[in-house]
């Protein structure tokens, strides 16, 4: 069973939180606040901390920054207030896996704690032999099946990892940006799906049952005959990802003040976000069909493994 450590200085939504979670099938413990999560976690290594923003004596910025330092291989997940987006920026790129603001908990922290788990247990079996390759370069092309993302996204982790470009921590975050990147180029891309459509159609999703205007598109023209391509260009210095669809595109000039209709996979608009905070540039082309994401190595920190 995994487990999560909860940090939060209300013993209330600590409980609520715990019972949540428990519901989940994870085993849960509590922290008061930054200092004592750091203390449970010398303790007793979790699988994942899950951490309120604002407390006493030692806020969540604070212990993601902490965590960073002495165990990277740990991911964060913030728990985040209304109005409190500039904070959550400054985490993320301090090193968090990801955000789910405090009003979305129930519809939206399940997921994103069983996709940063998996990010971060992904099949390492390569690792020694990819970390013999000096340079790796990918290209592919994929039909709409966002069950390919997943395997895609481990591929790529474990090349970025095994290659050195990023270490533990940092292969959670890559590997959600490009997780993000490509679930988007299949359904806001290739099958023109609107934010407002996919609202609808997400508890089908989740709950794997039919989910109407997503099949019907995946066996329609001109749906059905489009397909993401993907460049990928990694060394030890940087890794380069092109992703590009076969959509119509869209303004994404218009997009650059927030997420609004641009990432229709991620209902709290955290994907544009998430992408921007975990990759040093996010490009995209004029017509709105492609975006380049680049990440730089991550700087060596002394003394810390990241296994």
């Amino acid at each position: 069973m995994q487990h999560i450590l909860v940090v939060e200085d209300s013993a209330t939504q600590a409980i609520q939180i715990q019972l949540f979670l428990k519901q989940a099938a994870y085993r849960v413990s509590l922290a008061g606040n930054g200092l004592e999560a750091l203390q449970a976690i010398e303790k007793e290594a979790p699988d994942l901390v899950l951490t309120d923003m604002q407390m006493p004596e030692m806020d969540g910025l604070e212990l993601v920054g902490q965590m960073r330092l002495t165990c990277p291989q740990i991911p964060v997940i913030l728990m985040t207030a209304e109005g409190s987006d500039e904070l959550a920026v400054e985490a993320l790129a301090q090193g968090a896996a990801g955000y789910v603001p405090k009003s979305k908990l129930h519809a939206l922290l399940p997921e994103t704690i069983e996709h940063t788990l998996s990010l971060m247990h992904a099949d390492r079996r390569y690792a020694r032999l990819v970390g013999c390759i000096e340079k790796q370069a990918l290209t592919l092309s994929i039909p709409n099946d966002p069950e390919m993302i997943d395997i895609l996204v481990d591929l790529l982790q474990q090349m970025a990892e095994g290659i050195g470009l990023c270490d533990a921590a940092d292969r959670v975050r890559l590997g959600s940006a490009l997780e993000h990147a490509l679930l988007n180029a299949i359904f806001r891309g290739n099958l023109e799906i609107t934010r407002e459509q996919m609202e609808q159609e997400s508890v089908n999703l989740l709950t794997g049952e039919e989910a109407g205007l997503v099949d019907r598109r995946r066996s329609n023209e001109p749906y059905c005959n489009r397909k993401v391509f993907v460049d990928a260009v990694i060394t030890q210095e940087q890794g380069k990802f092109i992703i590009r669809d076969e959509g119509p595109g869209f303004d994404h000039a218009a997009q650059q003040g927030g997420d609004d209709q641009l990432f229709v996979v991620d209902q709290s608009g955290r994907g544009l976000l998430l992408m921007r905070s975990f990759m040093d540039e996010v490009i995209f082309n004029a017509r709105g069909n492609e975006v380049t994401l680049i990440r730089k190595a991550s700087p060596p920190r002394q003394g810390v493994s990241a296994s």
